[in-house]
């Protein structure tokens, strides 16, 4: 589709030339969609990582959002920390602002504790994170992103948990660090791509690139709620 003809004169020596030019009727700017996403992170702040360790969870965490949220995207970010039970640092609807956000994740204060249980903290963000209270814009239709990391095995099988939040139309990245085996990093994953596993804290820069373009990827999605994914099973 084109907009209306712009007649032009080039003037080459001597001669004057005309020329027809047809412009198109969009600006480039509306080729360059803004990205709009509600990201909840359920960070594992059990004995599975130290505290030095857990700093550099939240400094992985802080890059992210850094890189993934561009000037004039809409993107909301949550943070929940868990050991035995999920502890709330922030909601989708208190920051409106990138930086905002990178000052409350440098703020998060390592908890500590003897066990990681990641169902009940996936429980938590279905109930209390990715709801309309809380900021989640899911109703209309943004994509929803719950990013787990955490560095042990649950006490608890996490796998429902996660099947319940992809069949609400959230999207569950999970980031396995440590002590913690492939198998049990895709059960807390709604699909393999978006299933990670370091050996060690200092390796979570080497999956930034990785990481960044398969949340670009969901970013871009229309997520339908109450369709599972079908890699992970039916929802009961």
């Amino acid at each position: 589709m084109t907009g209306r003809p712009y007649f032009n004169h080039f003037l080459l020596g001597d001669f004057v030339l005309g020329m027809e030019i047809e412009f198109p009727l969009f600006s480039l700017s509306s080729t360059l969609e803004k990205k709009k996403a509600d990201i909840v992170f359920l960070l594992d702040g059990s004995i599975n990582f130290r505290r030095g360790s857990f700093q550099e969870v939240l400094r992985f965490v802080s890059e992210i959002v850094d890189t993934v949220y561009e000037g004039g995207d809409s993107i909301q970010v949550g943070l929940v920390q868990y050991n035995s039970d999920p502890t709330d640092e922030f909601f989708l609807k208190d920051f409106p602002t990138k930086q905002q956000i990178i000052d409350a994740i440098n703020k998060v204060v390592y908890k500590g504790g003897r066990h990681a249980n990641t169902k009940v903290g996936l429980e938590h963000l279905r109930r209390n994170h990715f709801v309309p209270e809380a900021g989640s814009r899911l109703d209309q239709r943004v994509p929803q992103i719950a990013f787990v990391i955490t560095g042990g095995k649950s006490v608890e099988d996490a796998q429902e948990a996660s099947m319940a939040l992809t069949q609400r139309g959230v999207k569950v990245f999970a980031v396995g660090v440590r002590n913690i085996d492939s198998e049990e990093v895709g059960k807390i994953a709604s699909n393999s791509a978006t299933a990670f596993r370091v050996g060690n804290v200092q390796e979570l820069s080497e999956l930034s690139e990785q990481v960044l373009e398969t949340l670009h990827d969901a970013m871009h999605e229309t997520l339908c709620p109450g369709v599972t994914d079908v890699s992970k099973g039916n929802v009961l």
